[in-house]
């Protein structure tokens, strides 16, 4: 495309006011100035707005670089360096980790009968075992046992006698109906496959809230009839249509046997019971709020006199109620709504290695012989003198860039032991003059026998000539003063 440049002269020449030019402008001769116009095709002002959206959309992809590299380099400060864990190095003399123990309840939650050896609590309640268990009557007069089917009706004979003379005392004394008993242990006790961290050494109960009915309960109708919460639905207060005075009198007289070390409710069921309780206030410090214990109430008994291994609830203060601030606490935690962890947090199984050592052997499992430590670091060898003074032998390394040299055609390769022509051959380094010639064995045999005074024929003869050839004279040795 050719550019178009109007002509201007200095003064007026006629025609020539425009002229179209065809290649690069130049100044004319008669002092005339070529100024160079924009192409037909394009206007001035289009031009100009050209060059301005450029300058623009560069300034703009400037300040696009420019705060991607400065949004790069905070999220590079504001992010702290990974350091990766190092790994754990033995060195001589420690002790090697031990092998991962399994699941406690894999091995509890199988058994189906309890260990026939003597009543023992072994262990804490959420860390323990049971021996000798004693299994609750499903059907009693006064109680019967709910959800057969977990297989948890096995206790210590101290829960178990509790439990009988509770219902039967409640429902003589205070004309409860009944009790619907839930969890107590397992046959073993032990960590549960499915609910409580405690129930572990036989000295747990679960006893419900809701009043026996005056029929025996089926099988199916233990596993399908629904405990009832008594805590209304703000979980702050108890449901008036539910809640009862038999449930005070019924709390009262299950904290009021001496064996028993506490028991759990739910936090709006102890502020009923605080309101309740009269004057008659001593059985209220065993009377702990929790968690959950809305539709059920939790006894805890002591560990039997006398019984080595088992670990006891710490005792209370028998002036301490726990109606005025613990309880003010527990309202103000209940209003507080609860905002799950996400992803939540699972606490890991109880492994056989966290139990008692007795407990392995109620489940017939053997833990796998402990790690053996390294022994202690060997001595420094050192060299005795002779060998250290010796020195060593050089290592001749063959070289390996070595190669074989080829002869060129046409040229003659000379044999091994063979004179090359036009040289001479070196002489025996006997015949070199000035140097002595050795003796022959057979001269030296004659000199001998010249100082002893033996005969010259019988110290040493020539050897015979070959057949057709001349022997060969002696040659008189020289003697080299």
């Amino acid at each position: 495309m050719y550019a178009e440049y109007a002509w201007k002269p200095s003064a007026p020449i006629g025609e020539r006011d425009l002229a179209t030019v065809k290649g690069d402008a130049r100044r004319s001769n008669s002092g005339g100035t070529i100024l160079m116009t924009q192409p037909k095709t394009h206007s001035r002002k289009s031009k100009f707005a050209g060059r301005a959206a450029a300058r623009a959309a560069l300034l703009l992809l400037a300040a696009c670089l420019c705060f991607s590299e400065g949004s790069a380099a905070a999220k590079k400060q504001k992010k702290p360096p990974h350091k990766a864990r190092p790994a754990p190095v033995l060195t001589t003399g420690t002790t090697p980790p031990p092998p991962p123990s399994p699941p406690a309840r894999d091995f509890f939650g199988q058994q189906k009968a309890p260990a026939p050896l003597a009543a023992r609590a072994i262990g804490s309640y959420v860390r323990g075992c049971l021996a000798g268990g004693k299994m609750l009557p499903v059907n009693g007069p006064a109680w019967q046992t709910m959800r057969l089917s977990r297989n948890r009706n096995w206790g210590h004979p101290a829960m178990v006698s509790y439990v009988e003379k509770l219902a039967t005392d409640a429902q003589k004394l205070d004309g409860w109906p009944g009790l619907l008993v839930g969890d107590l242990a397992q046959p073993m006790g032990g960590p549960m496959l499915t609910g409580h961290a405690s129930h572990q050494v036989g000295l747990d109960a679960d006893i419900w809230l809701k009043p026996m009915p005056p029929k025996t309960l089926t099988p199916e109708e233990r596993e399908s009839i629904s405990a009832e919460s008594v805590v209304a639905a703000d979980q702050l207060s108890i449901n008036p249509e539910i809640w009862q005075p038999g449930h005070v009198q019924l709390l009262k007289r299950a904290a009021s046997y001496p064996k028993v070390a506490r028991m759990f409710v739910h936090p709006a069921i102890k502020k009923a019971l605080c309101e309740a309780a009269g004057p008659d206030r001593g059985w209220l410090s065993k009377v702990r709020p929790w968690w959950g214990h809305n539709y059920h109430f939790h006894v805890r008994l002591s560990c039997p006199a006398g019984m080595e291994g088992c670990v006891d609830q710490p005792e209370t203060a028998a002036d301490d109620d726990g109606c005025g601030t613990e309880i003010e606490s527990w309202m103000k935690r209940l209003k507080t709504p609860i905002i799950p962890r996400i992803p939540p947090i699972y606490k890991p199984p109880i492994t056989m290695a966290e139990l008692p050592a007795e407990c392995s052997k109620l489940v017939g499992y053997e833990p796998p012989p402990p790690p053996v430590p390294a022994g202690p670091p060997l001595p420094e060898r050192k060299l005795d003198a002779a060998v250290a003074g010796t020195p060593a032998l050089p290592v001749t390394t063959p070289k390996q860039d070595a190669k074989p040299t080829i002869p060129l055609a046409g040229t003659k390769v000379a044999k091994p032991g063979a004179a090359q022509p036009g040289k001479a051959v070196a002489k025996p380094a006997a015949a070199q003059a000035g140097k002595a010639v050795a003796k022959p064995a057979a001269a030296q045999a004659g000199a001998k026998a010249a100082k002893v005074g033996v005969p010259p024929a019988k110290a040493g003869k020539p050897a015979a000539a070959a057949p057709g050839k001349q022997a060969a004279k002696p040659v008189p040795a020289k003697v080299v003063k």
